[in-house]
């Protein structure tokens, strides 16, 4: 098998794992994934899925851009990748990674968060819409679209592991901001 292939397989196989897990987790009443929180096994999980997916991306967006050339939708697709990328870098700078993963208790709703109550996700999601527009291969695509999915069944995880936690404060926030935009 080449390298091209176990990238592929390494990004399938890890966005897939992640979009069963976080759908497990909403429609189980017993079963929860994310937020991690305290438990490591499912912390480091993650964060071994995750990363391989955002390699297994990241290495099939530069192998794409062997022919590139500049037009218009390359411009407009690299705009909405790093510009996606800056979001999501400057959300998990006003949340930090211990709120993002559910180890510190603190209800954060300013900066991008009071725009959007999933700044992080939305930020992920423009990437992968970058992604797909640029390259335009099977690959990427169907790598990309499973992965924009498990970020949108996480949005779901969230919001009811947030309702349990911070139960009226959040849900006055849930009224007033919205889920992406």
């Amino acid at each position: 098998m080449e390298i091209n292939q176990i990238i592929f397989y390494t990004g399938l196989t890890s966005s897939t794992l992640l979009l069963g897990l976080m759908t497990a987790t909403v429609y189980s009443r017993k079963f929860r994934f994310w937020p991690p929180g305290k438990n490591n096994r499912k912390r480091i999980t993650y964060w071994i899925l995750s990363t391989a997916n955002m390699i297994s991306l990241t290495y099939m967006t530069v192998k794409g851009l062997q022919n590139f050339s500049i037009t218009i939708n390359s411009v407009i697709s690299i705009t909405a990748i790093i510009g996606g990328i800056l979001v999501t870098l400057k959300a998990i700078k006003q949340l930090s990674l211990k709120q993002t993963s559910g180890l510190d208790k603190s209800f954060v709703d300013e900066g991008l968060y009071q725009y959007s109550r999933n700044p992080q996700v939305l930020g992920n999601l423009i990437t992968l819409l970058g992604i797909v527009a640029l390259l335009r291969s099977l690959r990427p695509v169907l790598v990309s679209s499973i992965t924009g999915l498990w970020l949108i069944m996480m949005v779901f995880s969230e919001e009811l592991w947030l309702d349990q936690e911070y139960g009226d404060e959040y849900r006055e926030y849930w009224r007033k901001v919205p889920r992406f935009l």
